[in-house]
């Protein structure tokens, strides 16, 4: 199924298209080109009425594909057909990524089966988006050399994150997301952006070993709710899969039990992605407790041994079964878990004790208070740790993404203190003194305009992951950058 008419774009008041149209002579409705989302068509289709028929017509040759087009039939036998859009591909911030195309008029003749008009082309093509919307964009150059780079990460410095310049990025900006690491097929995979951002369905996967980008398929973007908010679409696209929503912030991890990756911010079902398969590859039903409106924002998710936890705004958890398909509530005792916040919450998955570590600043201006919720994953009990230092909570720039360190047994934020000037330290929770630490990491500065930039993974469009194989910290930005660290606290 192709979008042939009008995407109803905002910028867009040009009359209404027609993509299909029926010609009185032959008695068949006509209808040619589409935009299946990730690509253009021109392919040229009919339909007989009295047999009830579709039939696909390969003239010897066609117009270039489009969609947003105008047919016109007078009953003679020639329909005629202008106007229409090819994709921009523009990485601009809030681009628009539909061309206007004004290349004359076009004469379909029906019963010759026959195109004429300036710059005909094949029947039959594609049109994708092009350059980093495009797999291709991600295989240019030199072959990757994985020898060098890690002879490279051999040699980074210890406490100073470092960008490891990628040669070829993702764009749009990915904001309000974060990154998850999948250690089976040792890469990070980034399902970002939404809103004023990216809002594609791809899943970039990014290759420790090489430091390379790499785009699974073609982009494909919706029809008219690209750089909205709350009103992307439900459901499945014409390739079974899911939209972006709003933002992604924390509401997918991977499942280390069924080695794919989950995402539960659609309001009725999750989704499942395969990296081995490089694509979406199912949904099911989400529990009654995980399907509340605009439930992106704040449902909060970490990876475990035993499956993927979810924490949603009423302080309920929920574990993700991949055997049945399902997720199974998780029932509470101990200490009163509050709800996760959006922007204002993070969690991770401490090895070494079995549990999981919960962090939430309330909603607005309030100060966080220093305090982490424990929830052990043996009894599903929860206890409020009152760690040393809380006080220091209070001038924590982001509570929104974390990483556990087991090696250093630290619960590192990417995150910095306000009001310390430009270079800052960054907040950790030593999990076996039970109190708050503020490590100096080194990182450069940046400048945008007057303001000061932290060059290195913090807040809310950005994910940090901990690498047990290298022992290593990578975080990435909102315009993939990607950036790694060598925590030594000592």
């Amino acid at each position: 199924m192709l979008h042939c008419g009008k995407p109803h774009r905002r910028d867009d008041a040009s009359p209404d298209a027609v993509g299909i149209v029926y010609d009185a002579k032959t008695k068949l409705y006509v209808m040619f080109g589409g935009d299946h989302l990730d690509y253009l068509t021109n392919d040229t289709w009919v339909f007989e009425p009295a047999r009830q028929q579709w039939r696909q017509r390969h003239p010897p040759t066609a117009p270039p594909p489009r969609a947003n087009h105008r047919l016109e039939g007078a009953g003679d036998g020639k329909i005629r057909m202008a106007g229409g859009y090819t994709y921009a591909s523009n990485t601009d911030y809030v681009g628009g990524q539909f061309q206007d195309l004004a290349d004359g008029e076009w004469v379909y003749d029906v019963e010759a089966n026959t195109w004429q008009g300036n710059g005909l082309v094949a029947p039959d093509s594609r049109v994708w988006r092009d350059g980093p919307f495009h797999p291709d964009f991600y295989l240019q150059g030199d072959r990757p050399d994985a020898a060098k780079f890690q002879a490279w990460l051999a040699e980074i410095p210890k406490n100073r994150w470092v960008a490891t310049d990628p040669p070829y990025r993702p764009r749009l900006n990915r904001d309000w997301g974060t990154a998850r690491i999948d250690p089976d097929r040792d890469m990070l995979l980034r399902w970002s952006g939404g809103h004023s951002a990216h809002g594609g369905t791809d899943v970039p996967h990014f290759h420790f070993a090489t430091n390379r980008w790499e785009l699974p398929f073609p982009v494909e973007f919706p029809l008219g709710q690209l750089y909205s908010n709350t009103s992307y679409p439900n459901g499945f696209n014409f390739n079974l899969r899911p939209w972006m929503t709003g933002h992604t912030y924390q509401n997918y991890a991977y499942d280390p039990p069924s080695q794919k990756l989950v995402k539960a911010g659609r309001p009725r079902h999750f989704y499942v992605y395969d990296p081995d398969v490089g694509d979406w590859i199912g949904r099911g039903a989400k529990p009654q407790a995980m399907q509340y409106n605009s439930c992106f924002y704040t449902l909060t998710l970490c990876s475990t041994p035993q499956g993927i936890i979810c924490w949603n705004k009423q302080g309920g958890v929920h574990r993700y079964d991949h055997a049945g398909a399902i997720w199974r509530p998780m029932k509470l005792a101990g200490d009163k878990l509050p709800g996760a916040v959006v922007d204002n919450s993070t969690i991770a998955y401490d090895s070494k004790r079995n549990r999981v570590l919960m962090l939430q600043k309330p909603y607005g201006k309030a100060p966080y208070t220093g305090q982490i919720y424990a929830m052990d994953l043996e009894s599903n009990t929860v206890t409020a740790l009152s760690p040393d230092g809380m006080a220091q909570g209070a001038s924590f720039a982001y509570i929104d993404r974390c990483t556990y360190d087991p090696h250093n047994d630290l619960l590192l934020l990417a995150s910095y203190i306000n009001d310390a000037g430009d270079h800052t330290p960054t907040p950790a929770y030593d999990c076996a003194a039970n109190r708050w630490r503020l490590l100096d990491i080194g990182y450069d500065l940046g400048k945008r305009g007057s303001r000061t930039i932290r060059v290195f993974p913090h807040g809310r469009s950005d994910g940090i992951m901990y690498d047990r194989q290298r022992r290593l910290i990578w975080g990435t930005d909102t315009n993939s950058q990607v950036y790694v660290l060598r925590l030594a606290p000592e």
